[in-house]
């Protein structure tokens, strides 16, 4: 609702069924648990003005979940999850994490996965020095960090989202070619997509 300033008027928010539900590995689906909700409402999770409880009463039993591990319903604050305990939740094995190698980049491949290359470091540099002038100083420790991390874990097509065109596919495919070290195709690809702007 869209109010005028020290205006007032009362607001219903309907929750259905699903604004109670949670995902059950076991049922394979959204399930509600019948029990006590309560409902905060407020300007932030740290300043709650409203609050209420509601019975809910499940439609159907709610199945028992099985071969769940512990650390699905106690979550260790703080602490990561071992590899065991995520392939127990995913229900199979959990891929491997190998990081492409020259010669197997693509355009989905990370920025700071590059760093095999002669260019990808090169690439990776330039964009931190690109992100270090934006920030010029302005910005708190920890937002730093953010921008930083976002940057490493960019893909390469994030070149494309320039928003004024300057990069096409083409010219991108030929970057990937480059940091691939097939230096013909990619100047040429550089070349073709300079020309078709």
């Amino acid at each position: 609702v869209a109010l005028k300033p020290g205006a007032e008027t009362t607001v219903s928010v309907d929750l259905n069924r699903r604004s109670f539900a949670y995902y059950s590995p076991a049922a394979g689906d959204w399930v509600v648990e019948s029990g006590q909700f309560k409902i905060l409402v407020g300007a932030s999770s740290q300043d709650i003005r409203l609050q209420t409880t509601v019975n809910v009463t499940a439609a159907q039993p709610v199945p028992t979940e099985s071969n769940v591990p512990d650390i699905y319903y106690k979550y260790p604050k703080g602490q990561p999850v071992s590899k065991g305990d995520f392939a127990s939740l995913l229900q199979r094995d959990v891929p491997a994490n190998v990081q492409d190698t020259k010669g197997n980049f693509t355009v989905n491949t990370p920025i700071g996965d590059m760093q095999g290359s002669f260019l990808g470091r090169k690439l990776h540099g330039f964009m931190m020095k690109q992100a270090e002038k934006l920030m010029a100083g302005e910005v708190d420790p920890v937002m730093r960090l953010v921008i930083e991390s976002t940057l490493k874990e960019a893909p390469l097509r994030i070149m494309l989202m320039t928003g004024d065109g300057s990069i096409n596919r083409r010219m991108l495919d030929g970057v990937v070619s480059l940091l691939n070290g097939r230096y013909w195709s990619g100047i040429k690809g550089l070349v073709g997509g300079i020309r078709s702007r």
